[in-house]
């Protein structure tokens, strides 16, 4: 029946119509997308924006030889999509319920050198996640912490702890 109906329609009118249908729809999105860009420019999207955000996931994209832990919310997302999906890039231990026996357990499978914990503190609810990651690293034996690079230092509204795996270490 469908394919009576359409033999019978205008191909002018059909062509129309999706036009007519996405015009609508731009109408719909183009004040919202200003206004959004509008609040950036003015400085008012977000208490909680940072450029750091951005430049961390950069950076921690174009890593080969380490593992980021997002101890607490607001970075696992960036640098997941920074690093296109890599399944071994970023972890966030936060949302089990024991996330230092998850660090515990990254920490054995991982093949990598360096391990990175990031903190922003956005989420207070996920404190005591966030002590209990860095807790857990703090007292494996085959990890040490150590200074991070000046690149990631600089990024002041995110905490990055570095630990490198002690076999790799160089005295």
């Amino acid at each position: 029946m469908y394919g009576l109906y359409l033999r019978y329609v205008n191909p002018h009118f059909t062509v129309y119509s999706w036009r007519l249908v996405g015009t609508a729809l731009l109408a719909v999105r183009l004040p919202n997308v200003a206004a959004v860009e509008m609040s950036f420019v003015s400085r008012r999207a977000s208490s909680l924006f940072d450029p750091a955000f951005t430049r961390l996931a950069e950076i921690a994209a174009g890593s080969n030889n380490a593992v980021f832990i997002s101890a607490d919310w607001g970075t696992a997302t960036q640098v997941y999509c920074a690093g296109n999906g890599r399944d071994d890039l970023v972890y966030e231990p936060f949302w089990n319920s024991d996330p230092a026996k998850t660090v515990l357990d990254l920490t054995e499978a991982t093949k990598k050198d360096n391990l990175y914990i990031l903190v922003t503190g956005i989420a207070p609810q996920f404190q005591q996640a966030s002590a209990s990651v860095i807790r857990s690293m703090m007292n494996l034996r085959n990890w040490q912490e150590v200074p991070v690079e000046n690149e990631f230092a600089g990024l002041a509204p995110i905490q990055i702890r570095k630990f490198a795996r002690r076999t790799t270490l160089k005295f």
